[in-house]
């Protein structure tokens, strides 16, 4: 197939996220379209423009203004420009710089008429390849056999045709998004993506979400989660100028950011180095402190089995070596010395088996890959099977429990359809 270019631009290589889009074998699905309309729209997004607010490409190229406006709020509209036809300089009296500047605009009105339409024959081009063609031959103009339709009225046709979503499918998704629960070291672009699919299928179903909707959704999701609690205050402190889903989207982030920079996103699982041995120091300190000191003139008969307890250490044994006969006021202070010189040297013991464990802690969390693991081998499972989202497995694609949204029953080993490689060897 010959790629569509203006002049040295190849659209489809050089600015496209997907050069090639998922092909769709056999009739097309709600999945399949829901799959092939997100790489399209992440196609027109990739090539930058002024036209639409700027920010996002051409994507009002490949969808209806009215869901243009819903994925993006708060902007200009996408409007696409007419064909500019030839300069005709017919006013007399036109200075020389007026003629050039007329030039220019012409120019470029004509460059950007020229960039839509090639970006717009080059994504059409892309959903000939990946949709069999009977599929599209309502479209095609009898006896030209062209397809001369616009890229929101091809999708319309085909989500009409072949795709559909019930009322009672919309809400079962919805809620398994709504019931989603972030662990920590997730990002939050997880949910995002949740919502974003969520609402492409509503759209699909009639029923388009709003912003204010995906921002309520999302705002319920994060609040399960203490450490977002201050983010989500700081965005109701926001102006409800700069309460749009691509700002929360960005807002979230930057909070995501923050905490996984002070380390709030981290569960701690050990004793920190430094508390250690500032711990054993300061046992140590004590100890020769009551090593020095002369025992007190009031003190009762010295017991020489004392029980002394370190935190999780359970309690030390009496020191065998300790005599266990009463002593005088002089044998006492020599026998509290002894005593807590095995003290100290137990505190040691104790104290290199805490750093040798910490080692071995952190040694196994940095290699990973050389821990000993006592889990089944992968492969002495039953992976004869193939599914889409689970790879290698012990169900094939269509009898899968838990298909996510672009699911494809149709996967095989021979033709995963860009579904995952899990246990696949060489994949």
């Amino acid at each position: 197939m010959t790629t569509y270019k203006l002049g040295d631009i190849d659209y489809k290589n050089n600015l496209f996220e997907h050069p090639e889009l998922t092909r769709i074998l056999g009739e097309p699905t709600t999945a399949s379209l829901i799959t092939l309309l997100a790489e399209v729209r992440d196609n027109a997004g990739s090539v930058q423009t002024e036209l639409g607010g700027g920010a996002h490409g051409h994507l009002g190229l490949v969808c209806s203004p009215d869901t243009y406006q819903v994925l993006v709020p708060a902007v200009d509209p996408y409007e696409r420009p007419d064909n500019p036809g030839r300069l005709e300089l017919v006013e007399a009296g036109l200075t020389q710089y007026q003629i050039a500047q007329a030039r220019d605009e012409h120019g470029e009105a004509t460059r950007l008429f020229r960039e839509v339409n090639g970006v717009e024959r080059t994504i059409i081009q892309q959903i000939v390849t990946a949709v069999e063609p009977k599929y599209l031959r309502a479209l095609r103009t009898p006896g030209t056999n062209k397809l001369n339709h616009t890229v929101p009225q091809i999708f319309d046709h085909l989500f009409d045709t072949y795709g559909d979503v019930t009322p009672s499918e919309l809400r079962d998704l919805t809620q398994r998004v709504e019931a989603l629960s972030l662990p920590l070291s997730e990002p939050v672009d997880t949910i995002f993506s949740e919502i974003d699919d969520l609402a492409s299928i509503a759209e699909i179903a009639g029923a388009p979400m709003t912003a204010t909707q995906k921002i309520n959704m999302a705002y319920i999701l994060f609040s399960k989660q203490h450490v977002y609690k201050s983010a989500l205050r700081k965005w109701d402190e926001q102006l409800d100028a700069h309460h749009d889903w691509p700002n929360f989207k960005e807002h979230m982030r930057f909070s995501f950011k923050a905490l996984k920079r002070t380390g709030a996103l981290t569960i701690k699982d050990t004793f920190d180095r430094d508390e250690v041995m500032n711990m054993v120091a300061t046992g140590i300190h004590q100890a020769f402190a009551t090593a020095q000191a002369p025992p007190p003139e009031s003190s009762m008969p010295f017991d020489p089995s004392p029980v002394v307890e370190y935190p999780d250490q359970g309690h030390m044994p009496a020191l065998d070596s300790v005599t266990t006969s009463t002593p005088s006021s002089n044998s006492a202070s020599s026998s509290v010395s002894d005593l807590t010189f095995q003290m100290l040297q137990h505190q040691m013991q104790m104290m290199q088996q805490m750093m040798h464990q910490m080692n071995n802690m952190q040694s196994t969390r940095r290699s990973p890959s050389t821990a000993p693991s006592t889990a089944p081998s992968r492969q002495n499972r039953n992976q004869r099977f193939y599914c889409w989202r689970h790879g290698a497995c012990n169900h094939n694609s269509k009898d899968c429990r838990n298909k996510e949204v672009g699911h494809k029953d149709d996967a095989t080993f021979d033709n995963r359809m860009g579904g995952s490689v899990r246990n696949i060897a060489n994949a």
